[in-house]
């Protein structure tokens, strides 16, 4: 005598398949077996699994037999229909293309899955692709439905992604903003957008990545890292020059790493700062002896190179050393993705913060401002024109909101007064 076998398959109906799918979720979990999915009178019907359960044969089959009937009944009518209805003929053929008739087209395809040992696992895997490609439908559309609804905060996103911000740092900015209550009770005659767009940029004033403190004002050790021409020679000059305005030229002292030491060597023969060069006669280690005693050292550094590879191992070794602290200099008019790789191939432990050079030669830099938000990199410096210490500064918010293209003192007291009526 056979046992008798029960199914633990569940039916969920709604008026739609993103309603079904939610229903789906919410009783069986998202790891949820799909099994089929179909029109009926009340909306959408599909039929669903828990989670490691396998489906009856005779269920399955039946299930098979039933979407073969039903994609053969929908290629009738559609033959049908060519001569007396074009429009019915077109609502048939939007309905093949929806996901539940393509799942219903290709489980129609399929031979009866016991008749192959990986069958099932087989239907099962696509099912669950199937099952998240409609999940992820549903919450795009979701998220488009609230932008949508919300004129202004679509406006405030426009707005954003001008300027270069990209749209995971752009919609956190414009969330939070009670549109209906805050923006209701703005001042008569007040545009609103305006209003929004004020709340919007101390949102992005606040999260401008900089540091309020001059780094190298105290002194210490300090590395220039990043790409050859990225400008590091020229800021640690700059930085160098800067120092001697309130300081002895005995408490100074520059490591040179790179092949380039031309510039360097005027600015000593200039200043009378002296500089230690690395090379086959002094390693790094040795040089960083020498400078021990001196407040400030400051070392310059080459580019990684396949054709050098003695610098990447000097690279390293700076990276070890605790008591230092490392700068990636970046130029203000490089590609946003290739400041990234940047980024990645010279961020270590000791990096405290980038420098950007050339920011006289750029108007906007959005998008790179969104690569070091997102990398959490704190600037540092601003390095532009000639090589004269007053060149090179500590910005602040503001004014890296102004190279953003947005100025931001003339909006920040419409903005302070918007924020004091809440």
């Amino acid at each position: 005598m056979q046992a008798t076998t029960i199914s633990k398959e569940q039916r969920f109906v709604a008026k739609d398949m993103s309603r079904a799918i939610r229903k789906l979720n919410e009783t069986l979990g998202p790891e949820a077996i799909l099994l089929s999915s179909r029109k009926v009178e009340e909306g959408v019907e599909i039929v669903a699994l828990p989670a490691g359960e396998q489906p009856l044969a005779s269920s399955l089959h039946r299930q098979i037999s039933g979407r073969r009937l039903e994609q053969r009944r929908q290629t009738d009518n559609m033959t049908i229909g060519t001569d007396s209805n074009a429009s019915a003929v077109d609502a048939e053929a939007e309905d093949l293309i929806s996901p539940a008739a393509r799942l219903a087209a290709s489980i129609g395809e399929m031979t009866n899955p016991y008749e192959q040992p990986d069958g099932f696992e087989e239907l099962q895997h696509e099912l669950q692709q199937v099952k998240k490609m409609l999940e992820e439908k549903v919450r795009r559309q979701g998220r488009h439905d609230t932008i949508f609804s919300r004129p202004i905060q679509y406006g405030l996103l426009n707005r954003l992604l001008d300027l270069g911000i990209n749209l995971d740092i752009a919609g956190p900015l414009t969330e939070g903003i009670d549109f209906e209550g805050q923006l209701a009770t703005a001042a008569e005659g007040e545009n609103k957008l305006a209003h929004a767009w004020s709340l919007c940029l101390d949102r992005l004033h606040a999260k401008m990545a900089i540091t309020s403190k001059d780094a190298v004002a105290n002194g210490g050790m300090f590395a220039f890292v990043g790409p050859s021409g990225a400008g590091k020679t020229s800021a640690l000059m700059k930085l160098a020059t800067r120092w001697l305005l309130e300081h002895s030229v005995d408490d100074i002292a520059i490591i040179s790493v790179s092949s380039e030491t031309a510039s360097i060597h005027r600015l000593a023969a200039m200043t009378k700062i002296p500089v230690y060069l690395v090379d086959k006669k002094n390693s790094l280690a040795d040089r960083l002896a020498q400078c021990s005693m001196r407040r400030l050292v400051l070392i310059d550094t080459s580019g990684l190179s396949q054709d050098a590879p003695q610098h990447e191992k000097d690279l390293q070794y700076l990276a070890s050393l605790d008591q230092l602290k490392s700068f990636i200099v970046l130029p203000a008019t490089g590609d946003h993705r290739w400041c990234k790789k940047a980024i990645a191939d010279y961020a270590s432990s000791n990096t405290v913060g980038c420098i950007l050079s050339n920011i006289d030669q750029v108007d906007a830099i959005g998008e790179l401002l969104c690569v070091l938000m997102s990398h959490q990199l704190c600037v540092h410096y601003l390095s532009e024109g000639e090589l004269l210490p007053h060149y090179i500064y500590s910005p602040t918010a503001s004014e890296l909101m102004l190279k953003l293209g947005e100025d931001y003192s003339s909006c920040q007291s419409s903005s302070t007064k918007a924020l004091s009526s809440f």
